[in-house]
């Protein structure tokens, strides 16, 4: 029954999408897949195309309004040149006086939000360039600070030595564990020698410091008798 309806439908005004969408319903519940597709295919194009249309005829209707609405307004100015008497026509003057003044408080409207939205558009737009200029200004003065810091710590001080390198920080800590370990090897080989021995080395240590100096300051010394020679070490030793 609803597959002849829609057939019936279709006999009569083969344009109308929604039979053909009722034959694709019908044929899909019979089990029809093939022809319910075809059906479906051209009831969406139908409708497609009729929405097209509608809303083409829309279109049309409100360029139409407006353009009797722009022609109304332009007729009614004052003619040039003549005696300054507005211009009347034949569908304005058979208006009704309140719809005439309806239509010129309307028009009053439009101009007066269209004015206000300019007005909007253009604070909007110098926040918007302000805003870019505080964040400009911003960006720069940062870049100015950094550029004045970097001089100021490239700028070299009389008074302050030049910032240690890391090289020369690694060699300064290189030679202090060096003499620290050399200094441990001495308290070692110091600890392990007799009681008498540490003044011993002393005594060896400045005998040979002297004998190191020239022959003008070797007298000058505290152990200038100690150039004869290592036997009277050797006696002060014995005794």
């Amino acid at each position: 029954g609803a597959l002849r309806a829609s057939e019936a439908c279709i006999r009569l005004d083969p344009q109308w999408h929604e039979g053909h969408a009722c034959r694709a319903r019908a044929l899909n519940g019979r089990g029809a897949f093939r022809l319910a597709a075809e059906a479906f295919e051209a009831a969406f194009r139908l409708g497609v195309a009729e929405g097209v249309a509608g809303a083409r005829a829309q279109h049309y209707k409100e360029e139409a309004s407006r353009a009797r609405a722009r022609f109304d307004t332009q007729a009614s100015l004052l003619a040039p040149g003549k005696e300054r008497r507005p211009l009347t026509v034949s569908n304005e003057s058979a208006e009704p006086d309140h719809r005439l003044e309806a239509r010129r408080v309307a028009e009053e409207g439009r101009c007066e939000r269209v004015e206000a939205a300019g007005r909007a558009r253009a604070e909007v737009e110098a926040a918007r360039q302000q805003r870019v200029d505080t964040r400009a200004g911003a960006r720069l003065a940062s870049v100015a600070t950094h550029a004045a810091q970097a001089r100021e710590r490239a700028r070299p001080t009389s008074a302050a030595p030049p910032p240690e390198t890391k090289e020369a920080c690694r060699r300064r800590l290189r030679l202090e564990e060096l003499a620290a370990e050399a200094a441990r090897k001495r308290q070692g080989a110091r600890s392990e020698l007799p009681p008498w021995a540490p003044a011993t080395v002393d005594l060896i240590r400045a005998d040979v410091g002297a004998r190191r100096l020239p022959p003008a300051n070797r007298a000058s010394t505290p152990y200038s008798h100690v150039h004869a020679g290592p036997q009277w070490l050797w006696s002060e030793v014995a005794r």
